[in-house]
């Protein structure tokens, strides 16, 4: 059991100790510790709009930032102001990004559809969101989604490659007809081959007595128009004095069957970030050797708590002493 002595001097120390906690806290409140002096940690992106709204009203010393999605380009624009006013942003990547880059342009049909390229991981997550919240999502893949239209005579339908979208097959060849260059029927003079083996949801569009000619179906997102027509110049330069025109508005209505294009030129494209990663470095500057696991400085509320309990505890151990020796 510790003598009375030894008692009194324990009792000064945390006297003193709790006079010294209660003096840095009065400090603190007289002179509270400048805003500049404040420290950032984020441990993810979800976090940086408060954090940013933050460093604009008050000055903040430094920004550490675990990237683990993309900051979107207002993002990256008010922390580079932010860096320009003198905060230290620091940042790095908290995991690979699942996009890179991506660009959006506007197809030429009359629903007004928008085309979205993307590179990134394959089998990584896409999410498209515009002003009002999430459009759709997807996965990333190789092969992607084809789409806009295309028109295969008979002589490209014997390529390979374009075997796979096919409406139809070529058959047997169709003799022309001798003189109906300057009829009403004009085609029936152009010579070619019957389209036979249509897919199921291949349209016949037209024919020459039982035999399909033109035959178009949907493959994905676009549309294949197969001609079974071959020499068509010949209803230009062979025919009557309206051949040209006549030959001009049959091609173009063909061609518009698959690739509509409205009447008005298109102007705008839609806003999308291209590419983020690489406006993230340009605007931030590389990414640092940041640690994810980095503990966070300890801040003037904490401080301000520590010196508290510390004064409360000594004031305790103060009391408890006194008491147990008999002293008031």
């Amino acid at each position: 059991m510790p003598s009375p002595g030894n008692r009194r001097l324990l009792e000064g120390g945390a006297r003193t100790a709790a006079c010294l906690a209660l003096g840095a806290l009065l400090w603190r409140a007289w002179f509270p510790a400048p805003a500049g002096d404040v420290a950032l940690r984020l441990a993810g992106t979800g976090g940086l709009p408060q954090a940013l709204a933050r460093a604009v009203r008050t000055p903040v010393a430094s920004l550490d930032l675990a990237v683990d999605s993309l900051p979107g380009a207002s993002d990256r624009a008010v922390a580079r102001a932010v860096a320009a006013a003198g905060t230290t942003v620091r940042w790095t990547l908290a995991a690979p990004p699942s996009v890179s880059a991506a660009v959006a342009e506007p197809l030429a049909e009359p629903s007004g559809r928008v085309r979205l390229v993307t590179i990134g991981r394959a089998e990584a997550a896409l999410t498209v969101r515009d002003a009002a919240g999430a459009v759709d999502s997807a996965k990333l893949s190789t092969t992607g989604v084809r789409a806009g239209g295309v028109v295969v005579t008979s002589a490209a339908a014997r390529l390979p490659a374009l075997a796979s979208i096919l409406p139809a097959r070529a058959g047997e060849a169709i003799v022309p007809t001798l003189g109906a260059l300057s009829g009403e029927r004009p085609r029936r003079a152009l010579g070619g081959v019957a389209l036979t083996s249509a897919a199921r949801d291949a349209v016949t569009l037209e024919r020459t007595g039982n035999r399909a000619r033109i035959v178009a179906a949907r493959v994905d997102a676009g549309r294949v128009l197969m001609l079974g027509y071959d020499d068509t110049w010949r209803w230009r330069m062979e025919g009557d004095d309206s051949g040209p025109s006549e030959h001009r508005a049959w091609w173009s209505s063909l061609v518009s069957s698959v690739a509509y294009a409205p009447p008005v030129q298109l102007t705008a494209t839609p806003a999308v970030d291209e590419a983020p990663l690489a406006a993230l470095v340009e605007a931030w500057g590389p990414p640092s050797d940041l640690a994810a696991d980095t503990a966070p400085p300890v801040s003037s509320v904490a401080w301000d708590r520590l010196l508290f309990a510390a004064f409360l505890l000594a004031l305790l151990a103060e009391w408890s002493s006194r008491r147990l020796r008999g002293a008031r």
